[in-house]
Protein backbone atom coordinates (compact mmCIF):
# COMPACT_ATOMS: atom_id res chain seq x y z
CA UNK A 1 0.00 0.00 0.00
CA UNK A 2 1.27 3.33 -1.23
CA UNK A 3 0.32 6.58 1.14
CA UNK A 4 0.21 10.01 -0.14
CA UNK A 5 2.06 12.36 -1.01
CA UNK A 6 0.53 16.68 -1.13
CA UNK A 7 1.22 19.85 -2.51
CA UNK A 8 -1.73 22.36 -0.20
CA UNK A 9 -2.01 25.61 -1.98
CA UNK A 10 -4.73 27.62 -0.03
CA UNK A 11 -4.94 31.15 -1.50
CA UNK A 12 -7.86 32.16 0.36
CA UNK A 13 -10.53 30.92 3.04
CA UNK A 14 -12.57 33.41 4.44
CA UNK A 15 -15.62 33.06 7.19
CA UNK A 16 -18.34 35.42 7.44
CA UNK A 17 -18.66 37.65 10.71
CA UNK A 18 -21.93 37.29 13.08
CA UNK A 19 -23.09 40.44 11.77
CA UNK A 20 -23.59 38.74 8.58
CA UNK A 21 -21.15 42.24 6.77
CA UNK A 22 -17.17 41.92 6.48
CA UNK A 23 -15.56 38.28 6.02
CA UNK A 24 -12.65 36.90 8.59
CA UNK A 25 -10.20 35.71 6.70
CA UNK A 26 -8.79 32.33 8.23
CA UNK A 27 -6.10 31.10 5.85
CA UNK A 28 -4.28 33.61 2.93
CA UNK A 29 -1.12 32.41 0.83
CA UNK A 30 -0.86 28.80 2.69
CA UNK A 31 1.69 26.86 0.73
CA UNK A 32 2.56 23.49 2.36
CA UNK A 33 4.07 20.16 0.78
CA UNK A 34 3.99 16.85 2.59
CA UNK A 35 6.24 14.03 1.65
CA UNK A 36 4.90 10.29 0.95
CA UNK A 37 4.89 8.86 4.14
CA UNK A 38 5.59 11.67 6.26
CA UNK A 39 4.18 12.33 9.95
CA UNK A 40 3.87 15.82 9.62
CA UNK A 41 2.60 17.96 12.81
CA UNK A 42 1.18 21.57 12.50
CA UNK A 43 1.49 23.53 15.65
CA UNK A 44 -0.53 27.26 15.84
CA UNK A 45 -2.17 29.31 18.54
CA UNK A 46 -5.80 28.38 18.90
CA UNK A 47 -7.87 29.91 16.24
CA UNK A 48 -5.56 30.49 13.97
CA UNK A 49 -7.41 28.09 11.58
CA UNK A 50 -5.75 24.42 11.96
CA UNK A 51 -8.84 22.47 11.86
CA UNK A 52 -9.98 24.43 8.84
CA UNK A 53 -6.91 23.52 6.87
CA UNK A 54 -7.80 19.66 7.70
CA UNK A 55 -11.19 19.90 6.64
CA UNK A 56 -9.76 21.82 3.40
CA UNK A 57 -7.45 19.34 3.12
CA UNK A 58 -9.79 16.15 4.26
CA UNK A 59 -12.61 17.50 1.20
CA UNK A 60 -15.20 18.88 4.24
CA UNK A 61 -14.80 22.27 3.87
CA UNK A 62 -14.82 22.99 -0.19
CA UNK A 63 -15.16 26.81 -0.23
CA UNK A 64 -12.07 27.55 -0.74
CA UNK A 65 -9.36 28.74 -3.15
CA UNK A 66 -6.19 27.03 -3.90
CA UNK A 67 -5.89 23.74 -4.51
CA UNK A 68 -4.91 20.25 -2.67
CA UNK A 69 -2.80 18.17 -5.18
CA UNK A 70 -1.29 14.92 -5.40
CA UNK A 71 2.16 14.66 -6.06
CA UNK A 72 1.84 11.03 -7.68
CA UNK A 73 -0.31 11.68 -10.07
CA UNK A 74 -3.57 10.55 -8.40
CA UNK A 75 -6.66 12.39 -7.99
CA UNK A 76 -7.25 13.82 -4.47
CA UNK A 77 -10.76 12.07 -4.89
CA UNK A 78 -8.52 8.13 -5.20
CA UNK A 79 -6.66 8.57 -2.10
CA UNK A 80 -8.18 6.46 0.48
CA UNK A 81 -8.21 9.17 3.86
CA UNK A 82 -9.12 8.71 7.47
CA UNK A 83 -9.86 11.38 9.96
CA UNK A 84 -9.56 11.06 13.57
CA UNK A 85 -11.39 14.30 15.38
CA UNK A 86 -10.43 15.86 18.48
CA UNK A 87 -14.11 13.77 19.90
CA UNK A 88 -13.98 10.10 19.32
CA UNK A 89 -17.69 10.40 17.66
CA UNK A 90 -18.68 6.93 18.29
CA UNK A 91 -21.97 5.88 16.75
CA UNK A 92 -23.83 5.75 20.32
CA UNK A 93 -26.36 2.62 19.33
CA UNK A 94 -23.30 0.38 17.56
CA UNK A 95 -21.12 -1.81 19.64
CA UNK A 96 -17.27 -1.33 19.81
CA UNK A 97 -16.41 -4.16 17.39
CA UNK A 98 -19.16 -2.20 15.11
CA UNK A 99 -18.03 1.10 15.68
CA UNK A 100 -14.87 -0.11 13.63
CA UNK A 101 -16.69 -2.42 11.28
CA UNK A 102 -18.99 0.25 9.76
CA UNK A 103 -15.83 2.08 8.00
CA UNK A 104 -15.57 -1.59 6.72
CA UNK A 105 -16.62 -4.03 3.40
CA UNK A 106 -18.29 -6.63 3.96
CA UNK A 107 -14.98 -8.90 2.91
CA UNK A 108 -12.53 -6.91 5.00
CA UNK A 109 -15.05 -7.10 8.05
CA UNK A 110 -15.29 -10.73 7.76
CA UNK A 111 -11.62 -11.10 7.61
CA UNK A 112 -11.65 -9.75 11.15
CA UNK A 113 -9.72 -6.51 10.64
CA UNK A 114 -11.92 -4.71 13.56
CA UNK A 115 -11.37 -7.29 15.85
CA UNK A 116 -6.70 -7.34 14.88
CA UNK A 117 -6.98 -3.54 15.77
CA UNK A 118 -8.95 -3.88 18.50
CA UNK A 119 -7.08 -6.44 20.35
CA UNK A 120 -3.61 -4.44 19.41
CA UNK A 121 -5.50 -1.71 21.17
CA UNK A 122 -6.08 -3.82 24.48
CA UNK A 123 -10.16 -3.98 23.90
CA UNK A 124 -10.59 -7.44 23.40
CA UNK A 125 -12.61 -7.44 26.47
CA UNK A 126 -15.00 -4.84 25.31
CA UNK A 127 -15.82 -5.95 21.62
CA UNK A 128 -19.44 -6.16 23.22
CA UNK A 129 -19.76 -2.70 24.91
CA UNK A 130 -21.20 0.50 24.20
CA UNK A 131 -19.64 3.28 23.37
CA UNK A 132 -21.26 4.96 27.10
CA UNK A 133 -20.11 2.51 29.04
CA UNK A 134 -16.15 3.60 27.99
CA UNK A 135 -14.02 5.67 29.62
CA UNK A 136 -12.77 8.44 27.31
CA UNK A 137 -9.23 6.65 26.90
CA UNK A 138 -10.71 3.65 25.51
CA UNK A 139 -13.22 5.34 23.29
CA UNK A 140 -10.29 7.35 22.06
CA UNK A 141 -8.53 4.00 21.38
CA UNK A 142 -11.99 2.50 19.49
CA UNK A 143 -11.53 6.07 17.42
CA UNK A 144 -7.91 5.09 16.63
CA UNK A 145 -8.56 1.83 15.36
CA UNK A 146 -11.32 2.90 12.99
CA UNK A 147 -8.78 5.39 11.58
CA UNK A 148 -6.45 2.91 10.99
CA UNK A 149 -8.88 0.00 9.56
CA UNK A 150 -9.46 1.30 6.25
CA UNK A 151 -5.36 1.40 5.77
CA UNK A 152 -5.42 5.11 4.48
CA UNK A 153 -3.00 6.60 2.20
CA UNK A 154 -3.52 9.59 4.48
CA UNK A 155 -4.61 10.04 8.35
CA UNK A 156 -5.94 13.35 9.51
CA UNK A 157 -5.81 13.76 13.29
CA UNK A 158 -6.96 17.02 14.72
CA UNK A 159 -5.76 17.14 18.57
CA UNK A 160 -7.21 13.40 18.83
CA UNK A 161 -5.26 13.26 22.28
CA UNK A 162 -6.56 17.10 23.56
CA UNK A 163 -7.68 16.67 27.71
CA UNK A 164 -6.42 13.40 28.11
CA UNK A 165 -4.51 12.83 31.23
CA UNK A 166 -0.98 12.18 30.61
CA UNK A 167 -0.68 8.52 30.98
CA UNK A 168 -3.54 7.96 29.07
CA UNK A 169 -2.50 10.33 25.98
CA UNK A 170 0.93 9.02 26.31
CA UNK A 171 -0.11 4.61 26.21
CA UNK A 172 -2.45 6.62 22.87
CA UNK A 173 0.25 8.40 21.39
CA UNK A 174 2.34 5.07 21.85
CA UNK A 175 -0.24 3.36 19.87
CA UNK A 176 -0.55 5.64 17.30
CA UNK A 177 3.71 5.59 16.62
CA UNK A 178 3.42 1.83 16.44
CA UNK A 179 0.39 1.43 14.21
CA UNK A 180 2.43 4.20 11.51
CA UNK A 181 4.87 1.98 11.44
CA UNK A 182 3.71 -1.26 11.40
CA UNK A 183 0.71 0.30 8.88
CA UNK A 184 2.25 3.35 6.39
CA UNK A 185 0.46 5.97 6.17
CA UNK A 186 1.02 9.80 5.65
CA UNK A 187 -0.05 11.89 8.93
CA UNK A 188 -0.96 15.43 9.16
CA UNK A 189 -1.57 15.69 13.25
CA UNK A 190 -2.58 18.69 14.54
CA UNK A 191 -1.60 19.91 17.91
CA UNK A 192 -1.27 22.50 20.40
CA UNK A 193 1.06 20.82 22.37
CA UNK A 194 4.86 21.66 21.07
CA UNK A 195 6.73 18.64 23.13
CA UNK A 196 3.36 16.45 21.78
CA UNK A 197 4.69 17.57 18.52
CA UNK A 198 8.73 17.13 18.75
CA UNK A 199 7.95 12.95 20.52
CA UNK A 200 5.63 12.32 16.71
CA UNK A 201 6.80 14.13 13.63
CA UNK A 202 8.99 14.48 11.41
CA UNK A 203 8.78 18.01 10.99
CA UNK A 204 6.77 20.42 12.60
CA UNK A 205 5.11 23.20 11.24
CA UNK A 206 3.91 26.51 12.64
CA UNK A 207 0.92 28.33 11.70
CA UNK A 208 1.08 32.05 12.61
CA UNK A 209 -2.03 33.99 13.89
CA UNK A 210 -5.16 34.26 11.90
CA UNK A 211 -4.85 34.93 8.61
CA UNK A 212 -2.81 31.77 8.89
CA UNK A 213 -0.12 31.22 7.04
CA UNK A 214 3.63 29.06 7.48
CA UNK A 215 6.17 30.92 9.49
CA UNK A 216 8.79 28.29 9.87
CA UNK A 217 9.12 24.93 9.38
CA UNK A 218 11.38 22.55 11.55
CA UNK A 219 12.67 18.94 10.46
CA UNK A 220 12.33 17.34 14.26
CA UNK A 221 16.34 15.00 13.38
CA UNK A 222 15.82 13.26 16.65
CA UNK A 223 16.46 8.79 16.55
CA UNK A 224 13.66 6.77 16.36
CA UNK A 225 12.36 4.94 18.51
CA UNK A 226 12.05 7.93 21.09
CA UNK A 227 10.67 7.87 24.51
CA UNK A 228 8.26 10.13 25.64
CA UNK A 229 10.42 11.31 29.08
CA UNK A 230 13.42 11.45 26.48
CA UNK A 231 15.41 15.18 27.71
CA UNK A 232 16.47 15.47 24.23
CA UNK A 233 12.92 15.89 23.49
CA UNK A 234 12.75 19.14 26.32
CA UNK A 235 16.24 20.56 25.04
CA UNK A 236 15.02 20.31 21.26
CA UNK A 237 11.81 22.51 22.95
CA UNK A 238 14.01 24.84 24.63
CA UNK A 239 16.42 25.41 21.75
CA UNK A 240 13.74 26.20 19.59
CA UNK A 241 11.67 28.50 21.85
CA UNK A 242 15.01 30.50 22.64
CA UNK A 243 15.31 31.14 18.75
CA UNK A 244 12.57 31.97 18.16
CA UNK A 245 10.14 33.25 21.67
CA UNK A 246 6.85 34.31 20.27
CA UNK A 247 6.55 31.22 17.82
CA UNK A 248 3.51 29.39 19.74
CA UNK A 249 2.30 32.83 19.66
CA UNK A 250 2.00 32.83 16.03
CA UNK A 251 4.94 34.94 15.07
CA UNK A 252 8.34 34.01 14.28
CA UNK A 253 11.30 36.04 14.84
CA UNK A 254 12.78 38.05 11.70
CA UNK A 255 16.21 35.57 11.29
CA UNK A 256 13.07 33.06 10.85
CA UNK A 257 11.44 34.28 7.67
CA UNK A 258 13.78 31.09 6.01
CA UNK A 259 11.38 28.96 6.67
CA UNK A 260 13.11 25.34 6.34
CA UNK A 261 15.37 25.29 9.39
CA UNK A 262 17.92 22.36 9.71
CA UNK A 263 20.45 23.30 11.76
CA UNK A 264 20.16 20.62 14.68
CA UNK A 265 18.10 22.08 17.63
CA UNK A 266 18.89 18.95 19.38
Amino acid sequence: MSSAALDIRIDRKAYPTSSGGDVRVAIKNLKLSVSDGEFLCIVGPSGCGKTTLLNIVAGIDGDASGAVIPKTGQTLDSIRVSYMFQTPRLLPWMTVRENVRVVLDETTAANGRAEQLLERMELADSFNEFPNRLSSGMQRRVSLARAFATEPQLLLLDEPFVSLDQPVGNILRQLLLELWQTRPTTIIFVTHDLREAIYLSDRIVFLSRGPSQVILEKSVDLARPREIEDPAIDRFRHKLLSQHESLLHGMATPQSDIRNENDGTA
